[in-house]
């Protein structure tokens, strides 16, 4: 999914971010395409066996909440796929924007809320099970969000997840070798990305 989140941001942003956080960052795919593209790019994983096994050694140890601390500022805060894993997510973006430079970006990829896909559970949860999930903002949550403006919202179908949710992982090599897209853009996707731009 990291290349997605990224073409995305390459559409939506000039993609001249200087330094970049990524939250949670799992095995840093994002965080190794996000400096190929030339933003300087580090992330924070809690689990030390993901780091183990990342694909970069641009992360470290870490778990992000309204408490976190650093004396770094950022021109892009990324939360993919793992916000609504946080306690309490709103104050985590708040904490988030106190970090950001002036007009600096938040990035979130997160599951769309208004979808009926997600309502009526046709499309089950991804991951880890719904009972560590604390929260799913919508739109409205994002776009009235203080100190920040919604720079752009799109969502989309998570075809990739979705089959191999559903055990068509041999469908996979073909999303490996650009035949078949990841995601598709779609008002009614169970998933969405955001990106907020920092206001004040």
């Amino acid at each position: 999914m990291a290349r997605p989140c990224v073409e995305y941001l390459k559409k939506t942003t000039p993609m001249n971010f200087g330094n970049v956080l990524d939250v949670g960052t799992y095995f840093g795919h994002f965080v190794k395409m996000m400096n190929r593209e030339g933003c300087s790019t580090r992330g924070i994983e809690p689990d030390r066996c993901k780091i183990a096994q990342a694909v970069t050694d641009r992360i470290s140890q870490g778990y992000f909440d309204h408490t976190f601390q650093t004396d770094e500022v950022y021109d892009l805060i990324c939360f993919n796929e793992m916000v609504y894993y946080i306690q309490d997510g709103i104050r985590a973006l708040s904490r988030a924007r106190e970090m950001l430079a002036d007009g600096g970006m938040m990035f979130v990829t997160t599951t769309n809320p208004s979808s009926s896909m997600v309502k009526d559970k046709s499309v089950k949860g991804i991951g880890r099970g719904v009972e560590y999930i604390n929260c799913l903002m919508s739109k409205q949550n994002f776009d009235s969000l203080e100190g920040f403006r919604m720079k752009n919202c799109m969502c989309f179908r998570s075809d990739m997840l979705i089959d191999v949710k559903y055990g068509r992982k041999y469908m996979f090599p073909l999303y490996l070798a650009g035949l078949k897209k990841i995601i598709t853009p779609n008002p009614d996707g169970n998933k969405m990305f955001v990106l907020l731009e920092k206001t004040g």
